[in-house]
C-alpha cells in the first residue's frame, strides 16, 4: 500500500528513531535530525548499496560508509542498534539541503530563459 508522500513523511516525523531499506526514508529522516539506520535486501536493487554510499557520503562526516547499515537478518542486531542508529551531520545536512534549494533555484530560472526563448522565437516575424 502506497501513502501521498506527505502522510509518509508525517509518519517518519514521528518516530524516534528509522531503520529503513528505502533511500527515500534515509533523506527524510536525515532531513528532519531523526537518528536512522540502513539495509539493503536480497535480492539486491540495481546499484545496490552504491545509493545509500552516495547519500552516506555526503551527510556523515564518518568515512566508513557502512557505519549506519546493519543486515535484517541478523537476530543479534538489537544489542547493537545504539551505535548503528544515529543522525547524519547537522552541517553536512544543511549545507545539502542548501544545496538543493540552489539547484531548484538556477533550474527554475534556466527553464525560464528557455521558455522566454522559445516565446521570442514562435513570435518572431520577419
Amino acid at each position: 500500500m502506497r501513502k501521498p508522500p506527505r502522510q509518509v513523511i508525517h509518519d517518519i516525523a514521528a518516530c524516534d528513531a528509522i531503520l529503513t531499506t528505502s533511500l527515500y526514508g534515509l533523506i527524510v529522516a536525515d532531513a528532519l535530525g531523526i537518528p536512522a539506520a540502513w539495509a539493503t535486501l536480497e535480492p539486491s536493487v540495481p546499484g545496490g548499496s552504491f545509493k545509500f554510499h552516495d547519500h552516506e557520503a555526503l551527510v556523515c562526516a564518518s568515512q566508513d560508509l557502512d557505519s549506519r547499515r546493519f543486515d535484517p537478518m541478523d537476530h543479534s542486531i538489537g544489542s547493537r542498534l545504539e551505535k548503528i542508529v544515529r543522525r547524519a551531520d547537522p552541517e553536512r545536512v544543511e549545507h545539502a539541503k542548501d544545496a538543493v534549494r540552489q539547484s531548484r533555484l538556477q533550474l527554475a530560472h534556466e527553464l525560464l530563459d528557455r521558455r522566454g526563448a522559445a516565446r521570442r522565437v514562435l513570435t518572431w516575424r520577419p
